[in-house]
Formats: C-alpha cells, structure tokens, sequence
C-alpha cells in the first residue's frame, strides 16, 4: 500500500501536470494499436520520445512470435 506522503506527492504531480497529461493520452489514442493485428511499434516509439523527453530512459522489448 502507498503511504500518505507518496500519495499525495504523486497527486500533486499529476495535478501539477494535468494539461501535459491529458495531451499524452490524446496523442496516443490517436494512434493504431488494435489488437489484432498487434502492430505496436508505433505507439511504444511515441512512449519511448516522450520518455526520452522526461529524461527517463526506456527499452523496448520485441515479444516472440
């Protein structure tokens, strides 16, 4: 469970950056990711820049099959 302190920092972040956020969600909506066919490069590409944006370095992994 997360303390109080953690949760309302994390609250306060997510308020904080609200507007961000939501742009982040509109933008990866937007793009195809159904599944089928399972094409998801696209959107973990987009994931990974807005990582690489926030200085948090990501890896993509490539699931077999």
């Amino acid at each position: 469970m997360i303390n109080s302190t953690l949760r309302s920092e994390l609250l306060a972040q997510v308020d904080k950056r609200a507007d961000e956020l939501i742009q982040l969600a509109a933008h990866l909506i937007q793009i195809p990711s159904e599944n089928p066919p399972g094409n998801s490069r696209t959107i973990a590409d987009a994931i990974s820049a807005y990582l690489v944006r926030q200085g948090i370095t990501s890896e993509k992994l490539v699931a077999p099959g």
